[in-house]
């Protein structure tokens, strides 16, 4: 007779159900993708891309890596995690690396709590600053939007998809900043997981009201995702897309934030749609923008590859 399932069970199934639905979802969308291009256009396009470019592309990728270190330094210093430079981008490049080799885009986080508890960190204090620099991230992502935002109807015509997306992403970024400053009364709750979240306001509401780590952190954020446009315009304009380098700053801050959402591995499948998608309003042929995705992806990989070794060292 079966044993009836313990709760112990119940996380462990759920994991491996949201690995299957991850890992369906990128083949799902990536081969929807494929079914409806020329992959022969698209190879002979990778094909263009040139040594110098490809290095510049993986210089940027490090910098990019570094940049966000730095952000998430900034939101350590304003919780009083006590964390130095150094291991901010040592634990930083290990996270990066991690959900380039773990299915979905936040294992690398999980692995970040963990190796710094082990080495004495407390894990509520650490997953309290992922969270918070997740949350600057979208606050900069939102600004980026805002700044851009007279530039998108030289490209995108009259369509209004985008002023929609900015509406929401604004309209997300104000939520923010209202829990942050009305959710850390949550701290007064009797129950436990309430005062779990009014935690994570009070963190958000501390960075905010401490300008000298608050006001670099959100610069760092739209930095990110700057050098991350910057980075895909360097491969396209090596493999000759007609698209101008400020269209890929404009157009592809919004490809990377879907590419964070845990719904594929990696954000591979999501990060290519967007990207076809997204330069598509550029008058860039769908095999075109894919070529330049999946570079990106790969050149990705490669600039984080150092944190594998961290990673190798630490264990």
């Amino acid at each position: 007779m079966s044993e009836a399932p313990t709760q112990a069970d119940k996380p462990r199934r759920s994991g491996w159900l949201g690995l299957i639905f991850r890992v369906c979802a990128t083949f799902s969308v990536l081969g929807v993708i494929l079914y409806n291009v020329d992959w022969q256009t698209t190879t002979a396009t990778m094909a263009k891309l040139s040594v110098g470019a490809g290095l510049l592309a993986i210089a940027l990728i490090v910098f990019m890596v570094s940049n966000g270190a730095l952000r998430w330094w900034l939101v350590c210093r304003s919780i009083d995690v006590p964390l130095r430079p150094f291991e901010a981008l040592r634990y930083f490049y290990i996270t990066g690396f991690a959900n380039q080799a773990m299915p979905g885009t936040f294992g690398g986080d999980g692995l970040r709590i963990f190796l710094m508890h082990r080495a004495g960190h407390d894990a509520g204090a650490v997953t309290s600053s992922i969270v918070v620099d997740r949350a600057c991230a979208l606050v900069g992502l939102g600004l980026l939007v805002v700044v851009t935002q007279p530039f998108v109807p030289s490209i995108v015509g009259t369509s209004g998809s985008f002023a929609v997306f900015a509406l929401l992403l604004l309209a997300l970024v104000g939520g923010i900043v209202v829990f942050a400053f009305f959710g850390h009364h949550l701290l007064e709750s009797t129950y436990k997981l309430v005062r779990a979240v009014g935690g994570l306001a009070d963190a958000m509401r501390r960075l905010l009201m401490a300008p000298r780590y608050g006001l670099p952190a959100v610069g760092c954020a739209m930095l990110t995702f700057i050098v991350a446009s910057a980075s895909t315009g360097v491969l396209g304009l090596s493999m000759g897309l007609q698209a101008e380098f400020w269209h890929y700053l404009v157009l592809c801050p919004p490809v990377f934030l879907l590419a964070v959402l845990p719904v594929s591995v990696a954000g591979w499948g999501v990060r290519e749609a967007g990207m076809v998608v997204a330069l598509g309003y550029a008058g860039v042929p769908a095999e075109e923008a894919l070529a330049v995705s999946v570079a990106w992806g790969i050149v990705n990989l490669i600039g984080v590859l150092p944190g594998g070794g961290l990673w190798l060292a630490s264990r």
